[in-house]
């Protein structure tokens, strides 16, 4: 199957689309300062635990810089602060839908919460983020809570984050694809590891594997329109405009949210 850098490119400009609309916040992680706060976190996040804590909270101060005064007010979080405030302001966070503010707070918290409580909750962070070194940050403390699960007592939720960190922040990505393979031979139709599989296969240009795996993903979990945009694209970029378009159509009736349908007509009158 033969496919130029435009359908390339398509397909990744598809998957930003589609983590904007169905994973991110309006104002969340967003970091708009370059140079040495960027070049400060970069070095803070290569080194001991304690430097990294120190990136995390520069990362969350950038994250809430495109905030209303009402709501930076209402994620404020004083000095030793007590559970009680620090319960009020994660809650504000989650509000905001700031995943990195939620894990820092129950960080902080941590009390009754186990090591993979806490890492999950930095993962939905890390999945959240957009920028490499953020990303890389947050990857960190993901790490430091999972990675002594993944060799003690791993799960398939435990083997599905830390695959995704190996496979986008490592260089050697086969580890985590081993890892998500792993999940589907003890259970085929785990919905992390048929998505990130799929995600890799469109980054290494293997998009007929690709294609395998989002259509199951579409047959068995329908509600989630994004797989459906992402397989309507696989199947343009190969021509197959009909399959598209049908596959376009069948996801209208699931399309519950406005922005879910109207990336949906989007993606149809550009095949028309």
């Amino acid at each position: 199957m033969k496919v130029n850098k435009t359908q390339i490119i398509l397909v990744l400009v598809l998957a930003t689309v589609t983590a904007v609309l169905y994973v991110l916040p309006k104002k969340v992680l967003t970091n708009k300062k370059e140079g040495a706060n960027r070049d400060k976190a970069q070095t803070e996040t290569t080194n001991t635990n304690a430097a990294n804590f120190k990136a995390i909270d520069l990362i969350l101060k950038e994250s809430i810089s495109e905030l209303t005064e009402a709501e930076k007010k209402s994620v404020e979080l004083p000095e030793n602060a007590s559970p009680e405030i620090l319960k009020k302001v994660m809650d504000s966070y989650a509000k905001l839908n700031n995943q990195l503010g939620v894990a820092f707070c129950l960080e902080k918290i941590k009390d009754g919460l186990t090591e993979k409580q806490l890492g999950l909750a930095y993962y939905e962070a890390f999945k959240q983020s957009l920028i490499t070194e953020n990303k890389l940050a947050i990857a960190n403390k993901v790490t430091t809570y999972l990675k002594p699960l993944l060799e003690k007592s791993p799960d398939n939720e435990i083997k599905c984050a830390i695959a995704d960190i190996n496979v986008n922040t490592s260089d050697n990505p086969m580890t985590g694809i081993t890892l998500l393979r792993e999940v589907i031979a003890a259970d085929s139709v785990n919905e992390s590891a048929l998505f990130l599989l799929g995600e890799f296969a469109i980054k290494s240009g293997q998009f007929d594997k690709a294609e395998v795996r989002f259509e199951s993903l579409v047959r068995l979990y329908p509600f989630n329109i994004k797989y459906s945009l992402y397989l309507a694209q696989l199947f343009s970029n190969r021509g197959a405009r009909k399959e598209a378009l049908e596959t376009l159509t069948r996801a209208k009736k699931y399309a519950v949210r406005k922005s879910a349908n109207d990336s949906i007509n989007s993606s149809i009158n550009h095949l028309k």
